[in-house]
């Protein structure tokens, strides 16, 4: 590819930013898990069996550092070997505990997915939709919270009276989501994809106290773009972005990866990526992975760009990753109709 379109490419991710509001549950290494960003991911890939996991621990010198562990199993089944069309299944599940109420989230959903494939030359261009349904679990702990009621006017009282009613300090919710992409790859494994997913669509009621107010998990709105850019038979760049809208918080994360291959022969690949994400108005990272035609590895670290970076000592996060895939081998179907005579 001319590296005027490269450049191009490069410009249209980064340009896409905008302010970061939000700080929901987020990976730097987000494409380790496609399936949780956008259900309509779920299943594709070349391979039959993909497993998935990510682990985060964020500013871990503040008292009340944050953990994140995610995890993502995925399939595809029901495939047309004369268009490649395919559709997928999976699971997926993340689990995240922070700050000082030790509010945990566990989130466990079941997509699907069908993939359409339409050839076009040599190329294809892959129209994906998606659905998924699950369950939303968060808890939350009083004992290490503060409360004004409970300072005097000169010291701070822990056996006070909080003047909270909390009835209950769990909470269970059905959650259903929905998603589409779009992907064009060429025989030379230049790939374009970009998608669109809703999360929590059916109005999640998350309420800790006896209140009249009823608040709710506000739908949240995905849209994940990505493109992966031969340069020759030694490199590659993939750029990535991740849209996050959530009652009107925004986040957006870029991330540009270079790919070099120490072994590139057909089928048989051994790639080293190494590159910078930048989580807009928030923190850059760095990451290094290493990659083969079954496994990937990664690594990354943000840094810690915020005004918080004076309670952390500029420590960041740390995150590790991995996927391990399996192909199916399939046997040949021998008939033999006929006998063979020894003489």
């Amino acid at each position: 590819m001319p590296k005027k379109y490269l450049i191009l490419f490069c410009f249209f991710f980064i340009g896409l930013q905008t302010n970061l509001q939000a700080q929901d549950i987020h990976y730097t290494q987000y494409s380790f898990l496609p399936a949780l960003q956008n259900s309509a991911n779920t299943g594709l890939m070349s391979q039959d069996f993909r497993f998935s996991t990510i682990y985060r621990n964020q500013w871990a010198s503040v008292p009340v550092n944050y953990n994140s562990l995610g995890f993502s199993f995925d399939l595809n089944f029901l495939e047309n070997f004369n268009t490649g069309s395919k559709a997928g299944a999976g699971l997926n599940f993340y689990f995240d505990q922070a700050g000082d109420s030790r509010l945990q989230t566990l989130h466990l959903m079941v997509p699907l997915a069908y993939h359409i494939f339409i050839p076009i030359k040599d190329n294809t261009f892959k129209i994906s939709l998606g659905v998924e349904a699950g369950v939303q679990y968060k808890s939350l702990s009083t004992d290490a919270l503060y409360y004004d009621s409970q300072f005097n006017g000169e010291i701070f009282d822990a056996t006070a009276n909080n003047n909270e009613d909390f009835t209950n300090l769990n909470v269970l919710n059905p959650d259903i989501g929905a998603g589409i992409n779009f992907e064009f790859e060429t025989e030379n494994d230049l790939r374009i994809g970009l998608g669109f997913s809703m999360k929590h669509l059916n109005n999640i009621t998350e309420t800790y106290q006896n209140s009249n107010l009823k608040p709710t998990l506000r739908k949240r709105f995905t849209i994940p773009a990505y493109a992966k850019i031969p340069l020759g038979n030694k490199w590659d760049v993939n750029i990535s972005y991740l849209f996050n809208e959530q009652n009107k918080s925004i986040e957006n994360t870029t991330g540009v990866m270079f790919g070099y291959y120490l072994l590139n022969i057909g089928e048989f690949k051994k790639k080293l990526n190494f590159g910078v994400f930048y989580r807009f108005a928030d923190a850059p990272s760095i990451a290094v992975q290493y990659e083969t035609n079954n496994y990937k590895f990664g690594l990354s670290y943000d840094i810690t760009a915020s005004k918080f970076a004076k309670a952390t000592n500029t420590y960041g996060g740390v995150e590790i990753a991995a996927t391990y895939l399996i192909s199916k081998v399939i046997k040949p179907n021998m008939n033999f109709k006929r006998k063979c005579y020894t003489f």
